[in-house]
């Protein structure tokens, strides 16, 4: 499967371009395992770290969010950054 077929297209890769991080690369949440979520890379899904200024931010990545993905050793993946929402899913209180 290929990120495009995930939703990435012209406006999420702005968006990427934006963090002027011309090394990281888009992913999507496929799995959220808090600690290592499974994400669908251009390689295909891998499970990646999060970050731990995301952590303290209270900003972790949920299925669905696309991410900035850097790779600090060819096996290993990392979460920069989530790219901004194009919608917000919100449970009202009961």
């Amino acid at each position: 499967m290929r990120l495009e077929d995930l939703g990435y297209g012209p406006q999420w890769a702005a968006e990427l371009a934006a963090l002027e991080r011309p090394e990281w690369a888009p992913a999507r949440v496929v799995v959220d395992t808090r600690d290592e979520p499974l994400i669908h890379t251009k390689e295909g899904p891998v499970r990646a770290l999060i970050r731990s200024h995301l952590y303290q931010a209270g900003t972790l990545p949920v299925v669905g969010d696309w991410v900035a993905v850097s790779r600090p050793t060819p096996d290993v993946y990392m979460i920069e950054a989530l790219l901004p929402p194009r919608t917000d899913f919100a449970r009202l209180g009961a």
